[in-house]
C-alpha cells in the first residue's frame, strides 16, 4: 500500500522564493528591474531579514523560561540518562 506524505510548507516556501529569485534575475539580466531598489539596497534587506529571522530561530530553540517547561527539560534529562545506562 503506498502511504500518501504531505509536502512540507518549508518545502514550498523555498520552490516559491526560488522561482522568484530565477525570474528576477532573468528580468534583471534581459534589462528590466522588477524591483524598485538597487542591488546594494536589496541585499541590506535581505540580509537584515535573515538576521532577524535566524535571530528569533536561535532564541527560540528551547529556551526554557517559565516554570513548566523547566521541569520538563529536567525530566527530559533524566530520560535520556536512563535510556544512555540501559546501554
Amino acid at each position: 500500500m503506498i502511504e500518501h506524505l504531505k509536502v512540507e510548507k518549508g518545502t514550498i516556501i523555498r520552490t516559491v522564493v526560488l522561482i522568484f529569485v530565477i525570474i528576477n534575475q532573468f528580468l534583471t539580466l534581459i534589462g528590466k528591474n522588477p524591483i524598485p531598489y538597487s542591488s546594494e539596497e536589496f541585499e541590506q534587506i535581505a540580509a537584515f531579514i535573515a538576521d532577524f529571522v535566524m535571530t528569533i530561530i536561535v532564541w527560540w530553540k528551547n529556551n526554557s523560561f517559565t516554570q513548566a517547561a523547566l521541569h520538563g527539560d529536567k525530566r527530559k534529562d533524566e530520560i535520556k540518562s536512563w535510556s544512555k545506562s540501559d546501554k
